[in-house]
């Protein structure tokens, strides 16, 4: 059976604790080794600081909405927001073969994040239930079981 989670964040670097304590307690609860909880909290931590950057430099306060699901041993968090495309979003969408360089604190995160995870990838599109264009970001682990 699936398990999910939700949170809605205001766009503030410090609560990325509150997300990355949120998501290491899911994977304890699923009996996952520390290791892969440490990797899974530091992609999750990389991706919403980019976020957060991208929405203070666009003067934008909407909330960052994020989830988390468990299937067997696989996690897949998604973080999304409505501020614009982030400059370094295009690294992450489904067909691109453009590889993120390390030339800035975002980008070395994003780097990091990747490299954590079993894929992390950006999709921008029409919600039109919200009535504004959604960036999300899905991050996806396998995970040993302790």
């Amino acid at each position: 059976m699936a398990q999910s989670v939700e949170w809605r964040l205001e766009p503030e670097v410090r609560l990325a604790r509150v997300l990355t304590a949120g998501v290491q307690a899911v994977m304890e609860l699923n009996g996952a080794e520390r290791a892969d909880c440490d990797r899974l909290q530091l992609a999750v931590e990389g991706v919403f600081i980019y976020i957060c950057q991208v929405l203070r430099e666009a003067r934008v306060s909407d909330a960052v909405c994020a989830g988390m699901e468990m299937f067997g041993n696989q996690a897949r968090v998604w973080l999304e927001h409505m501020g614009p495309k982030g400059d370094l979003d295009h690294f992450f969408e489904p067909d691109s073969m453009d590889r993120i360089k390390r030339t800035s604190f975002e980008a070395l995160g994003l780097f990091l994040s990747r490299e954590m995870s079993d894929s992390l990838v950006c999709e921008r599109r029409y919600d039109y239930h919200k009535g504004k264009k959604v960036s999300r970001f899905t991050i996806s682990k396998r995970f040993a079981r302790a």
